[in-house]
């Protein structure tokens, strides 16, 4: 799964505004920009002029980009990095957190550690919502354990998945698809419903959940939704399950990283009895568990310093 970094990038293409508003895709170590109906692909270190470019969309492997070519054009990033993790359906405060830090797409950079769905009430308007802010407003969405339950659950790929889903606040998810809809019925008559509505009406809900990447990565911080499993000096190469729900020896252990790691999916409670933001070393953990009743975490980076923004649970189901 390719993974969106920021790089520098030599190109070919003589005139900088041809590349206003062109799409990149990064796969196997090559960069391919495409612009319809032309395509071309750049690879360094085939050079004529020096370029630099910055993301600005993630959605899932195509990011919009803005490049200044030649002697004294700079990168045109953002002023800080907003991080929000486990928002698990409540749609009410993940708005109040937004409103409280003033979240502005042009000049902040949002990323969502995964588990938009179950627990909460509104999982359906949360999915929506990060869709969206992904597509047009450049945020970045990480895939959580839950997410990948749920498409589970949809694209009908394990019976194991149906009993996690129930006993993990599945049936949350369940009513606020089918909302306004008969709600009557066995689980599997629910779950037969939950998948038709979906792709009927929802494709890609499960689209974007399903291709979301599990992890991502600036020059500081390496964003997750689990954390990192420290028996591999080549983070990247530990199992997938580890990026979506390892945790004590994560929380535990030194990590093997030179970066600081930024995680959810454990709530921070059980971590050090207190639903803020958990400083660990070379870790911080932001899961305030919204969904059980506590709050909904931000993390504000600009630079090198950090602050920790919160908001109430509110309408949460434990």
């Amino acid at each position: 799964m390719p993974i969106v970094t920021q790089k520098n990038l030599s190109i070919s293409k003589k005139d900088k505004n041809s590349y206003k508003g062109t799409y990149f895709a990064q796969t196997q170590g090559k960069i391919q920009l495409v612009k319809a109906p032309d395509k071309l692909i750049a690879e360094e270190p085939q050079a004529i002029r020096p370029a630099v470019f910055f993301v600005r969309k993630v959605f899932p492997y195509s990011c919009r980009i803005q490049i200044r070519i030649g002697e004294g054009w700079d990168v045109m990033g953002k002023e800080r990095t907003l991080v929000i993790s486990d928002i698990h359906g409540c749609y009410d405060a993940f708005n109040r957190l937004l409103e409280r830090v003033n979240y502005e797409p042009v000049s902040d950079q949002l990323i969502l550690l995964g588990d938009f769905v179950s627990k909460g009430p509104d999982s359906k308007q949360v999915v929506e919502q990060a869709f969206h802010m992904v597509r047009d407003d450049g945020a970045i969405a990480i895939q959580g354990n839950h997410d990948e339950r749920f498409v589970d659950i949809v694209r009908n790929k394990t019976k194991d998945a149906r009993d996690k889903f129930f006993r993990h606040g599945g049936r949350q998810t369940v009513y606020s698809y089918l909302r306004g809809l008969d709600m009557t019925g066995s689980e599997e008559d629910l779950l037969a419903r939950l998948r038709e509505t979906v792709l009927e009406l929802y494709p890609h809900h499960a689209d974007f959940l399903e291709e979301l990447p599990y992890y991502f990565e600036d020059e500081q911080y390496i964003y997750v939704h689990a954390g990192l499993n420290p028996k591999y000096p080549n983070w990247k190469d530990q199992p997938k399950r580890d990026f979506l729900y390892i945790k004590d020896s994560f929380h535990k252990e030194d990590t093997m990283v030179d970066k600081v790691v930024v995680f959810g999916h454990t709530k921070t409670v059980d971590l050090h009895g207190r639903a803020d933001v958990w400083y660990g070393k070379g870790k911080i953990g932001i899961d305030g568990g919204c969904a059980s009743g506590l709050q909904l975490n931000a993390l504000e980076i600009i630079d090198s310093k950090v602050r920790a923004i919160s908001v109430p649970a509110r309408r949460a189901v434990i």
